[in-house]
């Protein structure tokens, strides 16, 4: 179970009207169930996320009379909304009121159905959906695991990445569950620690990230039933994601984690400390505290701990100084300006490609005393590393350039293409360019997609990704990249890619008409590295390849000047 600091947070409620300065110009869309009926009440819960919407109607009848279902829309092309599917529980029974509660995010749609018979009357459950293409699968159902008769759960829900909560408020208990890839698990329980029932606490829930916000609308603070809201946070740090650094042969790896709730400027926090799980005979484990380890024992540190029930040793890899941010990464060199940023990095040095590797994270305080370490998330290491992948267009000739920075049993790429929206539409298989195999050089690949007029006539919007193929068949996308075949309507610089680099680096920009163009890299002295460009050039988008070879390690700037538009970049160059 994770540790959690609990506050609570009295709410006081004020009527406002808004008075707006000017006339607002808006639009109406009013969404309907394609196959609605009486007393579906369609509506009864509503969510968005970005462009998805999910609206719920718990009394719908597809599978007994009060069984629920819920319609999930998307918002396309600013005021066309298109209703992309109709879910409902794959048990759904009379009166389970499935879509009373839900909640969408990103890729994840989690719905209440609080009526639920499953463990007693009204038990309730909570279900997981999650996108694939166009569709919304079914990927898991929720429960008390010490179910009770009209508890309610799932009368309220919010999912946020790897963590849901759901409300049982006639249970007066929030539940907080964790997605551990394949399952989705109990992490935790809430209970006001002050309120005797029923106070209706799970009433309303919210997460995000580290911390769980519970309403309890009959709580007492002032008078009767004038309510509450208690927070929950976690004294653990919270990784938030390990990503591959894209110009080093697969030998670093970086780190980002959310803060502990106790990293508040208050002096209580010394530092985090970074840890990752290594191969090694459990005997020889050191059970000591971080202070004492670091007193009494050279580097590197080990311990042990438990992660999805086993025991895994751990060494200790760095310490970061606690800076009151509420994200953090460290690393050196660093794209900004100053340490006042609130994001820095760390950078794992020493790891081989192809190899899975744990890290957590823990709080130490001033007195040396550690939180729990955190959700342990697990980074590959990719064999083929992929510096930079573009698209530019030109007429009808979309030009993709691709870079590998190392190769590990590369047997090549399929190039793949989908029309419109990548997200709506299936992809296809459009050429396949032969990799060089393993190799520790950077190579650059080049390929044309030339569109026909129908093709041309019916979708402006081309997207493309790369699907990498091992020699022994396994492969991984790359991320996707897009063109459009309009004519740029502006003049931009785009941030170069990859970044930082160490050896070449592609810079893009648009014209929407000819022009003449002058493109240099400086260093922070004002001093002329590179021209890379000093020509006319036509309207359209271009990208341009900067070589480092003549530079050294550093900050530097480019620069876009045109008659009409001028615009500066930073790039960072680590050898």
């Amino acid at each position: 179970m994770r540790a959690f600091a609990a506050d609570a947070v009295v709410v006081a409620v004020a009527l406002c009207a808004l008075f707006p300065r000017a006339a607002i110009s808006q639009s109406e869309t009013k969404l309907f169930a394609f196959d609605g009926a009486a007393e579906d009440r369609f509506g009864g819960a509503v969510s968005m996320s970005g462009d998805d919407m999910a609206v719920g109607a718990p009394w719908d009848d597809d599978k007994g009379s009060g069984s629920g279902a819920v319609c999930v829309y998307k918002n396309q092309y600013g005021t066309h909304v298109c209703l992309i599917a109709k879910v409902a529980a794959s048990d759904g029974a009379f009166g389970d009121g499935f879509g009373s509660s839900l909640c969408i995010k990103d890729d994840l749609l989690i719905i209440g159905a609080p009526y639920d018979d499953d463990r007693g009357e009204c038990s309730g459950a909570a279900y997981i959906f999650k996108r694939d293409g166009s569709k919304w699968l079914q990927k898991a159902k929720l429960g008390d695991s010490a179910g009770q008769q009209t508890s309610r759960f799932g009368y309220s829900v919010s999912i946020d990445g790897r963590y849901c909560a759901v409300g049982a408020y006639f249970k007066n208990t929030v539940y907080l569950f964790k997605n551990n890839d394949t399952t989705w698990t109990e992490e935790a329980k809430f209970k006001a620690s002050d309120q005797p029932s029923p106070c209706c606490f799970g009433y309303r829930v919210a997460n995000h990230i580290n911390r769980v916000l519970v309403g309890a609308i009959y709580t007492g603070h002032y008078g009767v039933d004038t309510g509450a809201a208690y927070l929950y946070q976690f004294d653990s740090p919270t990784i938030l994601a390990i990503q591959d650094v894209p110009y080093d042969q697969g030998g670093h790896v970086t780190l980002t984690w959310h803060a502990s709730c106790l990293d508040d400027g208050r002096d209580s926090l010394s530092h985090y400390s970074i840890w990752r799980a290594i191969d090694e005979n459990l005997s020889k484990c050191i059970p000591a505290s971080i202070g004492e380890t670091r007193k009494d024992h050279p580097p590197p540190t080990v311990r042990s701990a438990l992660f999805n029930g086993q025991t895994y040793t751990w060494e200790w890899l760095a310490d970061q100084s606690i800076h009151c941010y509420s994200h953090y990464t460290y690393a050196a060199p660093t794209l900004y300006d100053s340490i006042s940023t609130s994001q820095t990095d760390y950078t794992d040095t020493n790891v081989t490609p192809g190899h899975t590797y744990f890290y957590a994270l823990a709080a130490v305080d001033v007195h040396e005393n550690e939180s729990d370490l955190s959700e342990v998330v697990f980074s590959t290491p990719v064999p083929v590393e992929l510096e930079c992948f573009t698209a530019s267009v030109e007429r009808q000739t979309v030009h993709l350039t691709w870079r590998t920075a190392s190769e590990s049993n590369n047997y090549g790429f399929e190039i793949e293409r989908c029309d419109g929206d990548h997200r709506e539409r299936e992809w296809q298989k459009i050429g396949f360019v032969a990799g060089y195999g393993t190799s520790s050089e950077s190579h650059d690949y080049f390929f044309e997609d030339i569109l026909t007029p129908a093709q041309t006539a019916r979708f402006s919007t081309f997207n493309y990704r790369l699907k990498q193929i091992d020699a022994d068949g396994s492969f991984s996308h790359s991320e996707v990249v897009a063109v459009t075949l309009e004519l740029p309507k502006t003049f931009s610089l785009a941030q170069n890619c990859p970044n930082p680099f160490n050896a070449r680096t592609t810079l893009q920009f648009a014209m929407p008409h000819r022009s003449l163009v002058k493109l240099a890299v400086y260093d922070l002295m004002g001093r002329e590295v590179a021209v890379l460009m000093n020509e006319e050039v036509g309207a359209g988008v271009h990208c341009v390849t900067f070589d480092s070879g003549d530079v050294g390690s550093g900050l530097y700037y480019y620069r876009f000047e045109s008659s009409e538009f001028t615009q500066m970049r930073k790039l960072l160059v680590i050898k």
